[in-house]
């Protein structure tokens, strides 16, 4: 087991739980009818830790949930406020973004009782893309056993002032010591993006849906183009240069291998969206296809049977903001059965903090469909 118990961050039980309740209406494929929420504080990485020394911690933007061995971990975007001067960045977002973060990671024995554990990922060197700031990660586990990051990033001059300043998405391959702490992020692509927006560096086409920002990956095993072997699909959220955040828009992008390269897939090329809204989602198997609960722009159910073309299944009344899923299907290919709980934010000004939620409603039969042996269908670079 990985678990390590650190005199200096104790584990601490999850308490003060907020019921949530969200009512399901106007199913339309029957996969879901309605759900409940309820959200739990997580002290050591919830509100009651948002100061260090007195100055404001922030913590968001939380991955999935992934099981390695005997662990569960999360990893989020955090920062520190006194943080940004040091990078000289004065321009008009909050301090609570996630523009300045690093990424770091909680491991918990139970999904109940979390430590944070360090950083897992820092800030690139000063002429790569990801320079500025690395946040929004998510996680997955290759069927050899290793287990990758996929991260959102901005160079250094970042600014968020929704005319000139792109998003990438970036990857690594994480090492464990045999104690299960994250001891090295190895840089994917040598340390270039694996999947930047549309018009690459050259910005020439600003109609494309992600032509000026790609971000919010999302990832999943699955036999996308049916010829018998396993691809890795990441999921991202994109906008247009010549949108807005409410227009942010989904797509897919598959490679044979961790280390790409990445493809759009043609739901995603040609003026095409794999789904038509996307901003905060939150993918998950579910039955025989993928499902995805987008909390933000957007807001709904969606499903996609060939996990290609989304289609919005329910609307729902109430928020829960930037959720991370615990889905098993991130160790093993062959799992369908929906999620049941995870890991989210709470904006609270200039210090967002996490919370565990839980859910009834969202968990599904098992597919007939999805036998194949994930090491067998995997094909290796």
């Amino acid at each position: 087991m990985f678990h390590i118990e650190s005199k200096t961050h104790m584990p601490v039980i999850i308490s003060e739980i907020v019921v949530l309740c969200i009512l399901m209406v106007t199913p339309v494929f029957g996969q879901v009818k309605e759900v409940s929420f309820s959200t739990r504080n997580i002290p050591e990485i919830g509100k009651d830790s948002t100061r260090l020394n007195g100055v404001g911690i922030v913590r968001r933007d939380p991955s999935d949930v992934i099981k390695l061995d005997d662990t569960y971990y999360v990893f989020y975007a955090r920062s520190i406020h006194s943080d940004w001067p040091q990078y000289g960045w004065k321009g008009n977002t909050s301090l609570g973004s996630g523009y300045y973060g690093t990424i770091w990671y909680a491991t918990s024995p139970d999904g109940l009782k979390w430590t944070e554990r360090g950083e897992a990922l820092g800030r690139g060197e000063k002429d790569k893309l990801d320079s500025n700031g690395v946040f929004s990660p998510n996680i997955i586990r290759a069927p050899d056993g290793k287990a990758y990051i996929y991260y959102t990033a901005v160079p250094t001059g970042f600014k968020n002032n929704n005319t000139t300043d792109y998003t990438y998405i970036f990857g690594a391959e994480l090492v464990f010591d045999k104690e299960g702490a994250i001891s090295e992020a190895r840089r994917l692509n040598n340390g270039d993006p694996v999947l930047s927006p549309t018009t690459g560096i050259t910005h020439d086409n600003k109609s494309l849906f992600d032509s000026y920002r790609v971000d919010d990956s999302s990832m999943v095993w699955r036999d996308f183009d049916a010829d018998g072997r396993l691809e890795l699909g990441l999921y991202y959220k994109g906008r247009a240069e010549a949108g807005t955040p409410g227009q942010t828009k989904m797509g897919l992008a598959i490679s044979d291998s961790p280390g790409g390269p990445f493809t759009r897939h043609a739901c995603s090329t040609g003026g095409n969206v794999a789904q038509n809204a996307g901003h905060e989602v939150m993918i998950f198997a579910f039955s025989d296809g993928i499902s995805s609960l987008v909390s933000n722009v957007g807001h709904g159910i969606y499903y996609a049977s060939e996990g290609t073309n989304f289609a919005k299944t329910a609307n729902f009344s109430g928020k829960i903001y930037a959720p991370g899923a615990f889905r098993p299907e991130l160790t093993d290919a062959t799992y369908s059965g929906g999620v049941d709980w995870g890991i989210s934010m709470v904006h609270n000004g200039n210090m967002p903090y996490l919370v565990r939620w839980d859910a009834k409603g969202l968990k599904s039969a098992p597919s007939a469909t999805l036998k194949m042996n994930p090491k067998g269908a995997f094909k290796a670079k």
